[in-house]
């Protein structure tokens, strides 16, 4: 069963930054695993990366039947959606997944930022 902690789910959120000093947040261990800064500046860069995250839909369909989800994987398959790649560079991480993320800081996948709204271009 995979841990529920190592699945990447990236929330946005937009902060006007004024100090000269970048502050590290606090995290809440039980919802956030790890913070990362990101400039607005890379989401309209024009040599920004994009790349493809793919979507189970039978798991949102059929949440609670094995039986219709493996029906539908087979009818349907997975949704591509378009995504941009963010450095993945956590100004703080969750102290019991910090010795993991010691040891693969220099294997880190990006964090994708995807959504609908990110093919209307």
């Amino acid at each position: 069963m995979p841990n529920p902690k190592l699945t990447c789910r990236l929330t946005l959120l937009v902060f006007l930054h004024l100090t000269p000093h970048t502050p590290i947040p606090e995290l809440q261990e039980d919802e956030v695993a790890s913070a990362h800064w990101v400039p607005l500046g890379h989401l309209e860069d024009p040599t920004a990366e994009y790349g493809s995250v793919a979507v189970d839909i039978s798991q949102r369909l059929a949440p609670k039947s094995k039986l219709a989800q493996s029906i539908l994987r087979l009818l349907v398959g997975n949704m591509y959606f378009r995504c941009i790649l963010l450095p993945n560079e956590p100004v703080s991480v969750d102290r019991e997944l910090l010795p993991q993320w010691e040891e693969t800081a220099h294997v880190a996948d990006p964090l994708k930022l995807w959504g609908l709204t990110l093919g209307s271009e």
